[in-house]
């Protein structure tokens, strides 16, 4: 019994465009990305991606112990569960590794939870961050962090307040002025 020839594996299905979802769906799809983006963001900032750096990212989002919120704990889940595919996006360069894409990820979720568990879900995030960038060369009780990470870190950290900021003045404008309905119905 030969193989069909059109069949595709799930990696080959994770690449694939989302033609007939809606863009929440997307947006559900693109949110486990998160996590990996922000590993490799921070794992090739020295310009190696070191086995260390692997191993604190997987244990993270494998063991989830590390996180605040329960939003956290999902989504790390989720990445984890996922990881398979979005290494073969990462080989097959269809994996979108844009700042522009990491933000809209981060706006989209941050505009989805309440104001403290968003605060709390960006620690979390920011925690993940950081022991990537400790694994690659911390020594004994020394942080591992070199200046190259050490700005990308803070260029994570000013991406995450500004989309949280972003977000909490979007709920301030909305209750302050209430999208109008319709009374005529």
């Amino acid at each position: 019994m030969s193989e069909d020839p059109t069949a595709t594996s799930p990696e080959q299905e994770a690449e694939k465009p989302a033609e007939n979802q809606s863009e929440e769906d997307q947006w559900e799809a693109a949110m486990k990305e998160l996590p990996f983006l922000i590993f490799l963001k921070v794992a090739e900032a020295d310009g190696t991606m070191d086995d260390d750096e692997f191993s604190v990212f997987f244990q993270w989002i494998e063991q989830r112990k590390y996180c605040k919120t329960p939003y956290s704990r999902w989504l790390f889940r989720q990445t984890f569960e996922s990881k398979d595919a979005l290494l073969a996006r990462l080989r097959g360069g269809t994996l979108n590794r844009e700042d522009d894409w990491m933000r809209g990820i981060m706006k989209y979720i941050n505009r989805r939870l309440p104001h403290q568990s968003a605060v709390e879900f960006n620690e979390d995030l920011e925690r993940l961050a950081t022991a990537i960038a400790d694994a690659s060369g911390s020594f004994f009780y020394s942080s591992g962090v070199s200046k190259v990470e050490s700005k990308v870190l803070e260029e994570f950290h000013e991406m995450a307040k500004q989309e949280l900021a972003a977000a909490k003045q979007e709920l301030e404008d909305e209750l302050k002025d209430p999208p109008k309905h319709d009374s005529k119905q």
